[in-house]
């Protein structure tokens, strides 16, 4: 019997491990973009769960915004829609004269007929304010007032959204954010050399670039695009081999030729063709 008593506690002994082990809560998994961020920034793991936390109020807030408006913002864009589609076709002759006018201007521009261009640009001028008149006329003020409910409801979904990445973001110190505002700027930097693909040590150099003006974006996040701006100009003077800078440019040649083409071929089109477009 005492062997019996001894074997069953000594299985129970060693099980009560494993049931601790299964009955611990699981730890808080962030997944994408805030696992990267995790990483990057180095979170502690009481900022991990005040992150996972945070995702997770975020996405419930955000879903109960969408369910509350749902049926409201399908009525507004609906009303506003075919208030908007009325305007248009009770303008349609005018709108239509008024693009037939602004290709005169073009083309007077083009030429660089100063003669052409003064009347082109009276003619413009004339129509624009002719389909201004009949838009008043047609109920645009009222068009303008369905499509400000509209965006009065997305506006609280959006902030809805905007606020739940706020509360992420407040997770993180003054230092983290800047780090993370680098992280992200420089991600974008070397994605625009994606085509010439730049060794380590000139993304090195990039990331560096994009740390110190990290601390910027994170103090304002307005001047993100001036700063990503300024910082590809400096690596393309800076950085770059002559080779690069050559594949560079033909790149930049290539994609206008190819943004160019389709422009050429529209204006190949006869009249006919251009009249069914929409």
């Amino acid at each position: 019997m005492r062997a019996w008593i001894l074997a069953v506690c000594t299985v129970l002994v060693a099980a009560a491990p494993l049931v601790a082990e299964e009955a611990a809560p699981a730890k808080p998994v962030l997944k994408g973009t805030y696992a990267e961020m995790a990483e990057v920034c180095k979170l502690s793991d009481e900022q991990v769960a005040k992150m996972a936390a945070a995702v997770e109020a975020g996405k419930a807030a955000v879903e109960e915004a969408k369910k509350a408006n749902a049926a409201k913002l399908e009525e507004a864009e609906k009303v506003y829609d075919a208030a908007q589609a009325r305007l248009a076709e009770a303008v349609k002759p005018l709108a239509d004269k008024l693009k037939e006018v602004e290709k005169a201007y073009a083309a007077a521009k083009e030429a660089k007929d100063e003669e052409a261009i003064k009347t082109a640009r009276a003619d413009r001028d004339a129509a624009r304010k002719e389909v201004a008149e009949a838009e008043e006329k047609a109920g645009a003020a009222e068009v303008k007032k369905l499509r400000d409910e509209r965006d009065a409801i997305r506006k609280v979904i959006e902030d809805a959204r905007k606020k739940a990445e706020a509360d992420v973001m407040a997770v993180l110190t003054p230092e983290q954010c800047a780090t993370w505002e680098g992280a992200r700027l420089c991600q974008s930097v070397v994605r625009h050399f994606r085509k010439i693909t730049l060794a380590e040590d000139q993304v090195a150099k990039c990331r560096a670039l994009c740390d110190e003006a990290g601390k910027e974006i994170a103090a304002d996040k307005s001047v993100r695009d001036k700063l990503r701006a300024k910082i590809i100009k400096t690596v393309e003077e800076t950085v770059l081999t002559a080779e690069q800078k050559d594949a560079l440019n033909k790149t930049a040649e290539e994609k206008k030729a190819a943004e160019a083409k389709p422009a050429e071929e529209k204006k190949a089109e006869p009249p006919a063709a251009e009249e069914k477009k929409p």
